[in-house]
C-alpha cells in the first residue's frame, strides 16, 4: 500500500552521483519510518548512477530518467511526480540518520501550522568522517523571519515540507542556478511557518565534485546578480543567463 499511497516522498535529484548514491539510498531504506517512496530523478548522468539505483530491489524506489536540465528542473519534475503530501529533500551524496523521516513527519503532523521543517546537520568528508555539526542561522519561526535576505535559512538536504505549498508558490525557479532553494525561501517564508530542529538529522558530505560549489569560487558578477535577485525576490531571463 505504501508504494501507491505513501505518506512521504523522499525527493533525490542525482547527477553523476555513482560514487556515493548507494550509501545515500541505503540510509533512506534504513529509516525507522517506512511509509515512503524514494523518488530519484536521474538528471542525465553519464556514469553508473542509474545502474546503482536499479541494483536495489525495493518497491519504494521510483527512478525517473531525464536529459540533463539542472537541479531545479529535476526537483520540479520530482514535485510533479511525487505521490505523497509531504516531501523530504535529500541529496544523492548525503546520508540520513535512521530517525530523520520519523522525527520530521511526527513534528509536522503534530504541528500542522508549519509548512517547512529543517534541521541541523553533521558535516563529513568524502570518506564519511565527521568534521563538525552545522546549525542553521535560526531555529524558531520568528527568528527565521528576521533573517536578512542574504542568509539562507535551511540546509536544503535536510528540509521536509508540504508539497502543495511549494507547488502553489511556483516550485523551484530554474533561473536561480545553484541557489534555487534560497530563492524559493525568500519568496514564501513571509507567509509560511517554518522552523529548524536543533538535532542533526542528516550527514552532509563536503564533496568537491558536488553540483553546488562553495560561494567563494563564484565570480563577483554571479554573486552580485544572486544577492540582487534575492533582495528584490525576482529574477529575469537575462539575469538567469
Amino acid at each position: 500500500m505504501y508504494r501507491h499511497d505513501p505518506k512521504v516522498t523522499v525527493l533525490m535529484p542525482a547527477y553523476n552521483a555513482g560514487k556515493y548514491i548507494g550509501e545515500a539510498i541505503a540510509s533512506v531504506l534504513g529509516q525507522s519510518f517506512t511509509d515512503f517512496e524514494l523518488l530519484i530523478i536521474n538528471d542525465g548522468s553519464t556514469d553508473e548512477t542509474a545502474d546503482i539505483v536499479r541494483s536495489f530491489d525495493d518497491p519504494r524506489i521510483v527512478l525517473i530518467n531525464q536529459e540533463n536540465k539542472g537541479i531545479a528542473a529535476a526537483l520540479n519534475a520530482g514535485l510533479a511526480k511525487a505521490k505523497a503530501p509531504f516531501v523530504a529533500r535529500f541529496d544523492a551524496d548525503d546520508i540520513c540518520y535512521p530517525n530523520r523521516l520519523k522525527t520530521q513527519y511526527d513534528f509536522i503532523t503534530s504541528y500542522p501550522e508549519y509548512s517547512i521543517i529543517g534541521s541541523a546537520a553533521d558535516y563529513v568528508d568524502t570518506d564519511g568522517h565527521f568534521i563538525f555539526t552545522h546549525h542553521p542561522a535560526a531555529h524558531l519561526n520568528e527568528e527565521i523571519r528576521e533573517l536578512n535576505y542574504s542568509v539562507c535559512p535551511f540546509i536544503h538536504s535536510s528540509v521536509f515540507y508540504k508539497k502543495d505549498v511549494i507547488i502553489s508558490n511556483g516550485g523551484y525557479n530554474e533561473l536561480a542556478y545553484t541557489y534555487e532553494d534560497h530563492f524559493l525561501w525568500v519568496n514564501i517564508l513571509k507567509k509560511e511557518k517554518a522552523c529548524n530542529l536543533s538535532q542533526a538529522l542528516i550527514k552532509v558530505r563536503l564533496n568537491p565534485e558536488s553540483v553546488t560549489i562553495d560561494e567563494k569560487w563564484h565570480s563577483r558578477k554571479f554573486l552580485s546578480i544572486k544577492y540582487s535577485t534575492l533582495r528584490k525576490r525576482s529574477i529575469t531571463e537575462a539575469e538567469g543567463q
